[in-house]
């Protein structure tokens, strides 16, 4: 249980009036004397994103985040993030992407499973309206295995939502949620760290 996450998403909703809704994996719902209780605490630094930033209509673009020692052991599973931010013209509505790079193991499942984030900030309210959060699965055979097929990637065949908001909140609300997210993804609240509790 993420109970970080959760209890971002909820007491945003609770505070803020914003609708929120989670996801139950129903194929692991169990019995209350069967539930084992485990936790994990996670340490980020890195670059930062201003505010400022955000509410700039001309900051638009992808990126494509990534660092050559990660990927390559289990302590460092990720290996690039890449950040989408997009605007229709003439629009105070800025929307962002975050999607995470996995290496591809060696293992029979036939799905890469990685997370992804969407949200939309209005400018004009100087405030994030949306976010949603999704695992992605694709293909095994046809996923991206370096950086370059990453830009080029397909469209996945499918994803669940985990998680969505809806409603005016703050750059530091929207960023704590996001790298909630993706915890245990060192590169995606390095991006994040000057807007985040949680990034630092």
């Amino acid at each position: 249980m993420h109970y970080e996450l959760v209890e971002a998403v909820v007491g945003i909703a609770r505070l803020d009036r914003i609708r929120a809704r989670i996801a139950i994996d129903d194929g692991r719902i169990r019995y209350r004397d069967e539930h084992l209780e485990m936790e994990e605490r996670d340490y980020w630094y890195g670059p930062t994103l201003t505010e400022e930033a955000l509410d700039d209509p001309q900051l638009v673009g992808e990126t494509v985040h990534g660092d050559p020692e990660l990927g390559q052991s289990i302590l460092s599973p990720y290996a690039a993030v890449c950040v989408r931010w997009t605007r229709e013209r003439a629009s105070a509505l800025k929307t962002v992407e975050i999607e995470e790079l996995v290496p591809v193991q060696d293992v029979e499942d036939h799905f890469v499973l990685v997370r992804y984030l969407h949200s939309i900030r209005d400018m004009s309210k100087r405030a994030f309206i949306h976010c949603d959060g999704a695992v992605k699965a694709y293909d095994r055979d046809t996923y991206p295995r370096d950086l370059a097929e990453f830009r080029r990637r397909a469209k996945a065949p499918s994803y669940r939502k985990v998680f969505r908001l809806d409603g005016a909140f703050s750059a530091k609300q929207w960023s704590t949620v996001a790298a909630l997210w993706f915890r245990g993804n060192r590169l995606v609240p390095e991006y994040l760290m000057s807007l985040s509790a949680y990034a630092s």
